[in-house]
């Protein structure tokens, strides 16, 4: 039997459709919503950010294209967009990953009607590797260049290899979108995907978290509680200063300084600014309220002193059950077991079948009785879409018995 040739995937170094050059008027930007809105399908929309640089997720270029349009770069800085507004929330959208770019779109009045996420897609169709250059690769055998997707998107002007790299991030998706709903179809997985797009609409990032201090990179290196306490002075100065500034934390003063600081602290302020590490130019601004935070860390009450488990966590860690909670974690372990192996007999990723917090939620909280209609509107109830819980029938044999035992 002969072997089916490979098929060499070729590289697009630049796109096959017209590029716009970087919109930043309103006459530019009508005459792309004129463009644009005589093209067919789905929109293809991408944003970029300068995660990295800035503090804020704004999107500070937008990539449009729909099929038999030109692509569109479109700069939203200072920009009246209220036209482009009613022009694209109306209609779908095609996005890859969109809970990277939903934030920052939905940030300057962008919600679509409906969309498609290419990436959520693949995942729902089992497919190993989803990022956009590998789709692209595998699906379309078009390979993609990504050395551009670190950027710094803030700077003025944009250079003209990164804006190929912004339109060749959406020249494909109209594309992908073609051939992933083939899939979705033939699969029977249409409707699942329909399901977690709707749902997908009303994403919204996770509040800040009080307590993201405690990630800062090292912190195992510290050995008290005191050491502790100044990362989360020094920590919560630094992100307050940094979003006043609008630069990334990291780029301000990176977790290392901070970690040095703690096992060492400098005996004056003006130590501060010799230290590697440190964006000498904005810390001199701030260095005596860095110094004075310092200071209310190493004089604070040991009683006071940051606690080594968050008691304020509503559903604390797994590894922490056996102890505080013994039911839970043998609810966790039965209901984690049970729904790796239907997500197995599926051929998705677990947590594509559902989420690991509703997981922890279910398995902490657990239920009165567990009855087939009561576990499933338990699980609803926490977030779940309904293709999702069909194995959930597997939960209650196991778990009323646990219960009656």
């Amino acid at each position: 039997m002969t072997e089916e040739p490979t098929i060499e995937s070729v590289l697009r170094v630049h796109p096959l459709a017209e590029v716009s050059s970087v919109i930043n008027d309103a006459t530019q930007l009508e005459i792309a919503i004129a463009d644009l809105a005589q093209g067919t399908g789905y929109l293809a929309v991408d944003a970029e950010r300068a995660s990295g640089y800035k503090y804020s997720q704004r999107a500070y270029l937008l990539q449009l294209y729909r099929s038999n349009s030109a692509i569109h770069l479109i700069d939203p800085i200072g920009l009246d967009i209220s036209k482009l507004v009613e022009f694209m929330n109306p209609i779908p959208w095609i996005l890859h990953a969109a809970t990277q770019d939903l934030p920052c779109l939905n940030e300057i009045g962008l919600h679509p009607r409906k969309l498609f996420d290419t990436e959520l897609a693949a995942k729902i169709l089992g497919l190993p590797k989803v990022g956009l250059a590998t789709l692209t690769e595998t699906l379309l055998n078009i390979s993609l260049a990504k050395e551009h997707s670190a950027v710094d998107w803030s700077i003025r002007p944009l250079q003209q290899s990164w804006l190929t790299y912004a339109a060749l991030d959406v020249e494909l998706l109209p594309e992908l979108h073609q051939v992933l709903s083939k899939m979705l179809l033939a699969s029977n997985r249409d409707d699942w995907a329909e399901q977690e797009f709707e749902h997908l609409k009303q994403f919204r990032p996770k509040p800040p978290n009080p307590e993201a201090w405690r990630k800062t990179s090292g912190m195992h290196e510290l050995i008290n509680k005191r050491q502790k306490a100044i990362i989360k002075e020094l920590w919560q100065l630094r992100d307050a200063i940094a979003q006043d500034l609008d630069i990334a934390p990291g780029k301000l003063l990176n977790d290392r300084v901070l970690i040095a600081i703690a096992k060492n602290p400098p005996k004056a302020a003006a130590d501060l600014s010799l230290m590697h590490g440190i964006a000498k130019k904005p810390i001199d601004d701030y260095r005596d309220q860095l110094f004075a935070r310092l200071n209310v860390a190493l004089t604070l009450p040991d009683d006071q002193l940051p606690i080594s488990v968050r008691k304020d966590s509503p559903v604390p860690h797994p590894r922490t059950w056996p102890e505080v909670k013994p039911e839970a974690a043998k609810r966790w372990n039965l209901i984690r077991t049970i729904a790796n192996q239907a997500a197995t007999d599926v051929g998705v990723s677990p947590e594509v079948l559902i989420s690991p917090e509703i997981l922890k939620q279910f398995a902490w909280h657990g239920l009165t009785n567990y009855s087939k209609a009561l576990i499933e509107a338990r699980l609803l109830d926490l977030g779940c879409r309904p293709w999702q819980i069909t194995w959930s029938s597997n939960l209650e044999p196991v778990l009323s018995e646990m219960k009656s035992n």
